[in-house]
C-alpha cells in the first residue's frame, strides 16, 4: 500500500450544516474501495481561483490515505463522478517532504488579498517617483500673455475673420 494525500473541493452552493453528510459520503466510498484513511480534514471555505461552473468558493477537505496502486483508478474515478465533487487532486505523498504550512496557519491567511512580493511593492514605488519626477508641475510653466494680442484677436474673431 501507498500513502497518497486527496484534496477535494466541495462547492459552497451547500450550506455548512450540509457538509457533513456529503464528506461522510464520500469517506465511506473510500473505504468501501480498500483505502485506510488516516486524516480526514476540512481546510475551509476559500475562494477559488476561477469559477467552475458558476461557483466562486468551495469548502476544501484534506485527506491522507493509504491505498493499493490497483485501486488508484477507481478511486480518481468515484471522485470524478462524484456529483458533490467540484474538483479533486489526488497525489503521492512523498515521506521525506517536510510539511510546508500547516493547516491552522492557513485560517490566518487572507485569501482574497492579492500575494505580493517586496520587490514588486518596490518596483511599482519607484515607478510611480519616475513618473512623479518627469511629469510638468504647472507652476514651473508660466506663459506670458500680451493683452494687445489679446484684444486684437478678439476683435477678428468678432469680425468672423477668424473661425
Amino acid at each position: 500500500m501507498s500513502r497518497y494525500e486527496l484534496l477535494y473541493i466541495i462547492p459552497a452552493t451547500y450550506a455548512e450544516t450540509e457538509l457533513q453528510p456529503v464528506i461522510d459520503a464520500i469517506t465511506k466510498q473510500l473505504t468501501e474501495l480498500g483505502c485506510t484513511i488516516s486524516r480526514n480534514e476540512m481546510v475551509g471555505k476559500i475562494k477559488l481561483t476561477y469559477p467552475v461552473d458558476h461557483v466562486r468558493y468551495g469548502y476544501y477537505n484534506l485527506v491522507d490515505l493509504d491505498v493499493e496502486a490497483s485501486k488508484v483508478q477507481a478511486v480518481n474515478e468515484m471522485l470524478r463522478l462524484h456529483s458533490e465533487v467540484l474538483r479533486h487532486s489526488f497525489m503521492v505523498k512523498d515521506q521525506k517532504a517536510k510539511p510546508v504550512f500547516k493547516l491552522q496557519a492557513m485560517e490566518e491567511i487572507d485569501r482574497d488579498a492579492p500575494r505580493r512580493s517586496e520587490s514588486t511593492d518596490r518596483a511599482e514605488r519607484e515607478t510611480r517617483q519616475r513618473q512623479a519626477a518627469g511629469a510638468a508641475k504647472p507652476a514651473d510653466k508660466k506663459v506670458e500673455i500680451d493683452m494687445a494680442d489679446v484684444e486684437k484677436n478678439i476683435d477678428k474673431i468678432l469680425e468672423g475673420k477668424i473661425v
